[in-house]
């Protein structure tokens, strides 16, 4: 049996018998065993450890968000590398500080993005004009946030990705958010 049979034998084990953290825990010291066993000589024999590391990642991410443990999935699919199915994760588990950062740093294209937003608002509402289409996309999930009593979360949507001091201001004194809405203002009215 070659050793690539063994691994998914292994990790059909982990799988079948819910044993992710067990698993975590073995194969995390690993590159230090192998450090010591082989030295530095053996590159690849590190490389493979952390391969393995990965998968155990990936699985208990699929364990994780399963279980609709989303949040705690997106951050095992990140240490899984897998940053696609970390921002399904994050977008289930309504993280979208997260999932926005997760998206710039993957450069996902403003199409991507727009459906992203309209996935995340719940909206489907089509904004018409293409050059602030997303924007327009923005604004809607500040909608959506504050709707749902999130004035915070909307209001920092404004700010960051609308540039609108006037629409965060307004949104903080729907959600009676006073003292943050006088503290934009102030912040604002010096620059």
């Amino acid at each position: 049996m070659s050793s690539d049979e063994r691994f998914e034998e292994a990790i059909a084990y982990i799988t079948k018998y819910d044993l992710h953290s067990k698993a975590l825990a073995l194969w995390a010291n690993e590159p230090e065993k192998v450090k010591v066993s082989y030295g530095s000589r053996f590159p690849l024999v590190a490389w493979i450890t952390q391969f393995a590391l990965q998968a155990i990642y990936d699985i208990y991410g699929d364990y994780l968000f399963d279980r609709r443990e989303y949040y705690d999935a997106a951050l095992a699919y990140l240490l899984g590398d897998k940053p696609r199915r970390a921002m399904t994760a994050y977008e289930k588990a309504h993280a979208w500080r997260e999932l926005f950062a997760l998206a710039s740093k993957q450069k996902i294209e403003s199409s991507e993005l727009e459906d992203i937003c309209d996935r995340v608002s719940g909206k489907l509402r089509l904004c018409f004009s293409t050059a602030s289409r997303l924007i327009c996309q923005f604004s809607l999930l500040a909608e959506y946030l504050s709707s749902h009593s999130r004035h915070l979360e909307a209001a920092q949507i404004a700010l960051d990705y609308q540039q609108s001091v006037g629409q965060a201001v307004h949104i903080l004194c729907r959600g009676s958010q006073f003292g943050e809405a006088f503290r934009l203002v102030s912040l604002f009215t010096l620059t």
